[in-house]
């Protein structure tokens, strides 16, 4: 399935007003689900456009000007993300939802693990104890959210 760049901002569009506007109102387990991750993957096993990546990096350095304490380390976790999704996901079978659920994990360990190096390096106060105490809730709702999103559009 060929998807177009209107459906590509729409996508990211939307899971930008939920990571930014209801992020801690719909929240499990003390933690909300990154929806701007689950958008890249869920768009990029729909297509490898460089635009369902450039939109990753947009929504990131948005988020930052929203909500970060520095800009551009969500940007960069997301290109990051994106670089590894590239190469990875030729090798994966993007049409089977638990391996879109997979790939939604392994990319959510790379994103927080990549966000938490970026704060360190830039002094800030996120410590590894509180990273992994958030980590298992994250990967939960992170591969909910993609793998019920994946079974909707199939």
């Amino acid at each position: 399935m060929r998807i177009r760049l209107g459906h590509i901002l729409l996508a990211y569009a939307a899971a930008f007003l939920l990571q930014t506007n209801w992020l801690s109102t719909f929240s499990v387990i003390g933690v909300s689900a990154n929806y701007v991750l689950c958008a890249l993957i869920l768009l990029n096993s729909y297509s490898e456009r460089p635009a369902v990546y450039a939109g990753a990096v947009l929504c990131g350095l948005l988020s930052d000007l929203c909500l970060g304490q520095y800009v551009g380390v969500a940007a960069l976790a997301y290109l990051a993300v994106s670089a590894v999704l590239r190469v990875v996901s030729r090798a994966l079978d993007q049409h089977n939802v638990l391996a879109v659920v997979y790939t939604a994990l392994w990319a959510t360990v790379l994103y927080e693990t990549i966000y938490w190096l970026i704060l360190i390096l830039f002094g800030g106060q996120y410590r590894w104890a509180y990273l992994l105490a958030r980590l298992p809730g994250l990967l939960f709702v992170n591969g909910v959210v993609t793998g019920i999103l994946k079974g909707i559009t199939r």
